[in-house]
C-alpha cells in the first residue's frame, strides 16, 4: 500500500487517531502499538520523507505539519514511551 502513495513533496496524510483508537488498545499492549507505530512512520519516511503527516501518535500525542523524514527521526531520539510522549508537531490539535 505504501508503494502507491504519491512520492511528491506536496503529499499529505492524515491518519486521525488511528495508531490509538479503543479498538488498538483492546488488542494491543502499549509496547506492541509502540513496536507497530515505529515501524509503521519508518516506512512512511522511506516511502516520502517530504510527506506532510497529521494525526495522533500510539500514545495519542499530535503528531501535525511535521514532515515524515523529519518527524521520523525526532521521534526515535525523543520518543519516551507512554509516560513521556513527545512534543513533534507545528500545531496542537485535540482529538
Amino acid at each position: 500500500m505504501l508503494a502507491e502513495m504519491p512520492s511528491e513533496t506536496s503529499a499529505v496524510m492524515w491518519f486521525s487517531n488511528a495508531p490509538f483508537t479503543m479498538y488498538s488498545n483492546w488488542r494491543y499492549s502499549v509496547a506492541e502499538r509502540r513496536a507497530r507505530y515505529h515501524r509503521w512512520v519508518e516506512r512512511l519516511a522511506d516511502s516520502n520523507p517530504h510527506m506532510l503527516l497529521y494525526g495522533s501518535d500510539y500514545n495519542n500525542s499530535n503528531v501535525n505539519c511535521v514532515r515524515a523524514g523529519d518527524y521520523w527521526a525526532l521521534f526515535q531520539e525523543e520518543d519516551g514511551g507512554p509516560l513521556a510522549p513527545p512534543t513533534l508537531f507545528e500545531h496542537e490539535v485535540r482529538m
